[in-house]
């Protein structure tokens, strides 16, 4: 029955899930996405509105919620109309695109997020002379994604092939016995996950251990400090809450993807798809990698000062254009009874 969904026809709801089951899933994805995607677009648009020179990691941030929104606007309408077939409503090409995005977005994050680790490593722990730029940041983008576009494509270059994945209502690279299908899982358990994870705990481990140090130095001085040393202490203190913002990040990743991960690279693999897992714990491991996405416009806004005060600048710049917008078309059309009286005679 799943293989006769494999073409885009679906003959049965085969998982016999109730149907106001799928409402409610399609209720609750249908908030997470529009959370999803106002939030990482206004962080684009937040972070690309900022007054003055833009650090490089701010375009690392843009680049973050570029792949956040895709996530959100693209991927997603496409995973909700399966839940709402129940089957793959999509067809084999869309099936396999939407299988592309997913492999996308995931390795995207990883990586993404593995960048900006990086980047905070060398404005924290190295010298005053290693000066990152703007250029510096674009390679590092133009890399994520070389890396990202690269192992996505592998199915469609013979290594391995996307298939229907009833459980997940998507297409994902098959995990079957033969050298190429093992080598593919390999490339996805190493490279898309346990590489870039291990890189930014490590900088970040680095990135924690330095700041510690300054934070002590710092705090030694507050109690003797006059009035303009006191203001160098807590300018002083902005790389520090930047750093837990990027870090909250991470771990909203981790969070969000652990349960998805354990499931698919660990459990439904060496089982040889024998092992049955509930339709709602698999639900709720795909609803989380949603859920991570719209999250993550939310560490923005709570902690850090400056991002939330622009943020609530553009907001208000929005709805001063909406309210003016809407009252001159609110009051254009309408004409006074004298004028269509003059107009007719």
């Amino acid at each position: 029955m799943i293989e006769s969904n494999i073409n885009g026809t679906c003959p049965s709801n085969y998982t016999t899930t109730a149907a106001t089951t799928i409402n409610i899933r399609l209720i609750c994805l249908s908030i997470i996405g529009f959370f999803g995607i106002t939030g990482n677009i206004m962080v684009i648009l937040v972070t690309q509105a900022k007054i003055g020179r833009k650090s490089p990691t701010d375009y690392l941030i843009i680049n973050n919620a570029v792949i956040d929104a895709i996530q959100s606007g693209i991927r997603l309408p496409l995973f909700l109309i399966n839940v709402a077939a129940n089957c793959n409503a999509l067809g084999d090409g869309l099936c396999q695109f939407h299988g592309f995005l997913s492999g996308l977005c995931f390795i995207g994050s990883a990586y993404s997020l593995a960048a900006l680790a990086i980047f905070r490593y060398f404005s924290v722990c190295k010298s005053p002379s290693v000066v990152l730029r703007t250029r510096h940041a674009i390679y590092a983008i133009t890399l994520v994604w070389t890396i990202t576009l690269f192992i996505c494509l592998l199915p469609f270059w013979g290594l391995s092939i996307y298939e229907y994945n009833w459980m997940e209502k998507s297409c994902l690279p098959s995990w079957g016995n033969s050298i190429a299908n093992r080598v593919n899982a390999a490339i996805e358990l190493v490279v898309d996950f346990v590489l870039p994870l291990s890189i930014t705990l490590i900088s970040y481990l680095q990135v924690f251990l330095t700041l510690r140090r300054i934070d002590h130095n710092l705090t030694r001085h507050i109690t003797t400090a006059g009035s303009q040393q006191r203001r160098n202490t807590t300018s002083s203190r902005k790389p520090i809450q930047l750093t837990i913002a990027l870090w909250l990040l991470v771990l909203n990743f981790l969070l969000c993807y652990i349960t998805w991960s354990i499931l698919s690279f660990i459990v439904i693999p060496f089982s040889n798809y024998q092992i049955v897992i509930s339709d709602d714990l698999y639900f709720f491991a795909v609803t989380m990698l949603y859920v991570n996405n719209a999250v993550n416009p939310f560490i923005y806004l709570i902690m850090l000062k400056s991002f939330r005060r622009r943020y609530i600048m553009l907001l208000r710049k929005i709805c001063c254009w909406w309210n003016k917008s809407y009252s001159i078309v609110r009051v254009k059309p309408f004409k006074s009874d004298n004028t269509r009286e003059e107009q007719s005679k």
